[in-house]
């Protein structure tokens, strides 16, 4: 987890410091005044100083050595440090009100460094030297009970495809424990009963003493004790011993599996909607009579009786109103005093709590002071005097909209327990290779090079390889693919996929939370957790939302009651009101309190980044936080890597041209078309040959490319291609071999190559082999002795089929398209030509350097810029752009980079990313337009604008039930975006949302030519989660109807190049 939430782009070790009022003052002062700088910031507890700008670190180190302090730059990852203290705070509601309350009594304890809040589990991190003890204390004295875990998912370790993370529970301390080497065993005990750092001190020398442990660490904050399994002990043994030390001790243990904790955040939601549930049932038990009283639908006659106490005298039902009404008052609105007391205390600010308070409080002691005052003058209380039905409605609307807030705000983290679940919790594990008799194991047990039984129909239990069996895998939950994915011995299968069809043995390769799955929940928890920059415009708007509301309440009270007492409004104004101007202009500012709604603000931006977040991460591609998200809607430019993403990163044998051809023009009468086919049959044939040893990449693709056209290329009994010892690579020109079943001498390569070996290249070869060049491709000419030339092919990297589409969709979306890469400009503009790219925006020959600087230029002219990339020599551009785009099979360095993920490795995600993005902005700005609307015309109906006109007043409670159901309407708002569909990207660039999902299904590989096309399949809705799934492949490949909501429509033959949302190559087995 970073400790800043945008990370800075130089960062200082500083000697020296002995304070931070002082010295780190004096440091960030001089820092900010060096040209360049953006920002400085100073973390005193970490000797660090952390700056953002364009400045380079000679000069920043130099302006603190003229402070007298000493600094050397250091890595950012200085900064990648783990919390000290992880709390859950179930009552908080907001990030404004609550949030800021938290934040800053957290932060007056000493040596806080940093508090970061995530409001969808109700999640604190503290960094800093602190107990959670300190913690606690500090949250109690502002009103806030706090439980030390965290509801978040499990982090994850390292693994390709997605980033290693920062933490894993203890991660800082197992890696110093380990060296770093991941291979060692490690242990995790959950420990219970410690309660301070004695406790944690005792375990820790326990565990340490133990022969089977190497080293072992504890966390008071985290109630966890992680031990590294002594060489040559069995993990098994070491979990016995551990468990047993420490329950000897008088602690509770229990072995941590990995994603242990994955129902934690739905627990706590469960808890806290049922805290709202029973609050809201006492609240109505007491309200229904209350209000049947005051309506007249409940009065019995003894109710009109008079009530004597200590010589007062109340009317009966005046008393039962009283009765009814305080519970509601002082029980379910005891959080709301204990809450608005607490900001206060703390000086946290004014919130929704302290409206509620004055609003309710004003109605209800008005009402008690009326009964009293009524009891001792033995008058009779005018009805309209009492108003305890009021602020109990008031409460339980307001409860109820909490309620339903709850609920609402518990679906926007869907995403992350929906994908937890979907983890098995044993797998069946075979002791050896010749066993058939696997044992059930717990997850927790597993370890890399396990061997594993899968079943049809269950889950994969970790990412591995499959050894032996052949199947079919449903992916959908990691890719959102909605096939199948045939699987073979030595293809790779991801945990929590579900094996459908034959058995499968799988040696297990990244167990726990280091398999992608894992590591895809702690992407998605870690980029719910962040906050957008747009957010920061609702802070300031709520910070003063609450003191403007109540000076209008005054004003307005105020006013009324002045226009009122001087007779400058009619009296039959106040006929409702018993002609008491006071009430009257009471009625009013109580109205403005409660119908004003701070919360909304605050739930604008972090409930529509959530779904949001989870919403891609459904789809394919991962978003890390609110302000990728907020970028990414405003995007400029995007520069695109060639290699391995507009291309496939694979040579293939695009074209190839025999000498007879080349000789002849095309419809001479010299050349017969079965001539011309023999000759190219030879010229492949010769090539594959003589290339057949060699490993080299255009070997392999003209190897393929021969093998495709299904050529016998050995031609011998023995199978034997070459005679042995003949191969030879000539460096830098090509390879020369004798072909065992003729003795044909042969060679391939360049024309100096061809001439060395005696064999005279035509003019005409010649001016194919330079146009080729000219276009970007590799040029090899094929020669055999006492023949001549062959011909020539032509070897290039082939274009990712979704390419073309996906620059053109990009570009119609007005982004300008820029590709930036290393190979020599004939092959990077032949490129850019056929995917629709501007030649003017092509950067060839570039180094990692150059592209940052290329980057930088861009940022100037466009703004927000993005860079997609797949390699190391990416990684420095991805973190130079505003966003870094990574295709999810590159390196793990380039997606530790990048702020997108693509899971899919499929270039239309990046429009997919980017509509989502822009969708997820436009709702956010919906909200705030929803939350600002609201409050400025409820305020001004509230405070009777337009009362002279209506004679109608907006009673308190409805104006409370207004204020809770404007926060659910924020919620559900947010919610919609579960509906979203990923758009389908035409050919032309086009793009269709909520169109039928159309798939072109083939008998065998799409990518060979003799793939029979099957038909047309269309869903209207989208795949879905499951989409296209188990069933519905079962049903096909057995010939049977198709599932509900499908069609299969015929199609043409022809119909391979069509526009198709997808193209399906599955194997149909009759």
């Amino acid at each position: 987890m970073a400790l800043l939430a945008s990370m800075p782009d130089v960062v200082l070790e500083v000697d020296g410091m002995m304070c931070m009022k002082n010295c780190g003052s004096t440091v960030e002062g001089a820092l900010r005044r060096v040209p360049g700088v953006v920002e400085a910031r100073v973390v005193y507890e970490l000797k660090l100083a952390c700056i953002w700008g364009t400045t380079d670190a000679a000069a920043l180190m130099d302006a603190v050595d003229m402070m007298g302090f000493d600094a050397r730059a250091v890595s950012a990852a200085a900064l990648q440090i783990q919390p000290s203290v992880t709390l859950t705070v179930p009552e908080m509601m907001c990030m404004k009100n609550c949030g800021t309350t938290i934040t800053n009594a957290l932060m007056r304890v000493d040596k806080v460094i940093e508090v970061q809040i995530d409001l969808g589990p109700k999640r604190v991190d503290v960094f800093g030297a602190v107990y959670p003890e300190e913690c606690i204390d500090a949250l109690d004295m502002v009103g806030f009970d706090a439980v030390v875990g965290a509801a978040a998912a499990p982090a994850a370790g390292t693994a390709n495809p997605v980033r290693r993370p920062s933490e894993e529970d203890l991660s800082l301390e197992l890696e110093q424990l380990t060296g770093g080497d991941p291979a060692r065993e490690t242990v995790t005990i959950e420990v219970s009963g410690m309660s301070c750092a004695a406790c944690s001190g005792k375990v820790e020398r326990a565990l340490s003493a133990l022969p089977s442990v190497e080293k072992a660490t504890v966390s008071l904050a985290l109630n966890r004790a992680v031990c590294v399994v002594e060489e040559g002990v069995s993990r098994d043994s070491a979990v016995l011993d551990t468990v047993e030390a420490v329950k000897d001790l008088g602690y509770g243990a229990e072995i941590v599996v990995a994603g242990a904790n994955s129902d934690f955040s739905d627990k706590v939601s469960k808890e806290e909607i049922a805290q709202w549930r029973t609050q809201l049932a006492v609240a109505m038990a007491c309200l229904l009579p209350l209000m049947g009283i005051h309506m007249g639908f409940f009065h019995p006659s003894s109710l009109d009786r008079p009530l004597h106490i200590f010589n007062l005298t109340f009317q009966k039902h005046m008393v039962v109103l009283f009765l009814l009404a305080t519970p509601v008052q002082f029980g379910v609105g005891w959080r709301y005093y204990r809450n608005a007391y607490a900001m206060l205390r703390s000086g946290g600010g004014m919130g929704m709590d302290l409206l509620v308070v004055v609003g309710t409080t004003a109605i209800y002691l008005y009402s008690t002071c009326m009964l009293l005052y009524a009891g001792c003058t033995k008058d009779e209380v005018p009805p309209h005097h009492v108003f305890f039905e009021a602020s109990a409605m008031l409460i339980t609307f307001i409860t109820l909209g909490k309620f339903l807030e709850a609920m609402a705000r518990g679906h926007t983290t869907n995403a992350i327990t929906s994908l937890l679940k979907l983890q098995p919790q044993t797998a069946w594990r075979l002791p050896n290779e010749d066993s058939d008799d696997p044992e059930e194991v717990p997850i927790a047990d597993l370890k890399s090079g396990d061997l594993l039984r899968v079943e049809p129909g269950a889950r994969i239990p970790c990412d591995g390889e499959v050894k032996d069996g052949e199947s079919y895998v449903d992916e959908s939950a990691i890719t959102g693919e909605p096939m199948p994915q045939r699987k073979k011995p030595g293809d790779t299968v991801y945990g929590c996929t579900v094996n459908q069809h034959g058995t499968l043995r799988v040696v297990a390769s990244e167990v726990g939370s280091k398999s992608l799955m894992s590591q895809i929940v702690r992407l998605v928890s870690e980029a719910q957790m962040s906050k957008a920059p747009v957010q920061a415009f609702a802070d300031r708007a709520a910070g003063v939302f609450v003191p403007v509301v109540l000076t209008i309440a005054l004003i307005t009270f105020l006013t009324w009651l002045i226009l009122a007492y001087t007779g400058a409004i009619p009296a039959e104004w106040m006929a409702d009101d018993h002609d008491d101007p006071f009430l009257f202009a009471l009625l009013f500012g109580i109205s403005v309190v409660v119908i004003a709604c701070p919360c909304t603000l605050g739930l604008a931006t972090p409930t529509a980044v959530m779904v949001g977040t989870g919403v891609s991460a459904r789809n394919g591609v991962l978003i890390k936080g609110g302000d990728a998200l907020e970028r990414m809607s405003a995007l400029g430019a995007i520069v695109l890597d060639k290699t391995g993403t507009l291309t496939t990163g694979k040579p293939v044998v695009s074209e190839f041209h025999s000498t007879p051809e080349l000789l002849h023009p095309e419809g001479s009468p010299h050349l017969h078309p079965n001539a011309v086919l023999a000759a190219r049959h030879e010229l492949l044939k010769a090539a594959a040959a003589v290339e057949w040893p060699s490993e080299h990449p255009i070997a392999h693709a003209i190897r393929a490319g021969a093998l495709a056209q299904q050529l016998d290329i050995t031609g011998a009994a023995d199978g034997a291609v070459l005679v042995p010892g003949s191969f030879r690579a000539e460096v830098g020109m090509g390879v020369v071999g004798v072909r065992t079943w003729d003795g044909a001498a042969l060679c391939a390569g360049k024309e100096e190559l061809m001439e060395r070996s005696g064999l005279m290249v035509p003019e005409a070869v010649k001016a194919k082999a330079d146009n080729l060049r000219t276009r970007g491709m590799t040029a090899v000419l094929v020669g055999q002795e006492m023949v001549g030339v062959l011909g020539v092919l032509g070897i290039s990297d082939t274009v990712k089929d979704d390419a073309p589409r996906t620059i053109a969709a990009l570009q119609r979306a007005g982004v300008a398209v820029y590709m930036c890469t290393g190979d020599n400009g004939s092959v990077a503009r032949d490129v850019a030509e056929r995917l629709g790219i501007d030649v003017a925006n092509v950067h060839a020959d570039c180094l990692p350097g150059d592209k940052q600087a290329t980057i930088r230029e861009l940022q100037d002219k466009h703004g927000i810029v993005a860079m997609v990339g797949d390699g190391i020599n990416d990684a420095p551009s991805l973190a130079q752009a505003d966003i870094g785009i990574a295709i999810g099979a590159g390196t793990a360095v380039a997606v530790d980079a990048a702020d997108v993920i693509l899971i899919r490795s499929r270039l239309t995600d990046i429009v997919m990313a980017l509509h989502l993005s822009r969708t997820v902005f436009k709702r956010i700005q919906l909200n705030f337009v929803l939350a600002v609307f609201y409050n400025f015309i409820g305020v001004p109906i509230a405070c009777g604008v337009f009362f002279p006109w209506t004679h109608m007043r907006l009673p308190a409670a409805f104006a409370g039930l207004s204020m809770s159901m404007s926060s659910v309407a924020v919620v559900c708002s947010s919610l919609l975006l579960h509906l979203y569909r990923p758009p389908l990207v035409h050919v032309d660039g086009s793009i269709e949302v909520g169109a039928a999902s159309r798939y072109l299904l083939c008998a065998g590989d799409i990518d060979r030519p003799d793939a029979g096309i099957v038909g047309l399949l269309t869903k209207a809705d989208g795949p879905g989660p499951k989409g296209l799934g188990a069933v519905l492949f079962d049903k096909m490949r057995n010939g049977g109807a198709l599932s509900e909501g499908y069609e299969k429509l015929p199609v043409a033959e022809d119909s391979a190049n069509d526009d198709f949302d997808e193209e399906l190559g599955v194997e149909l087995v009759p």
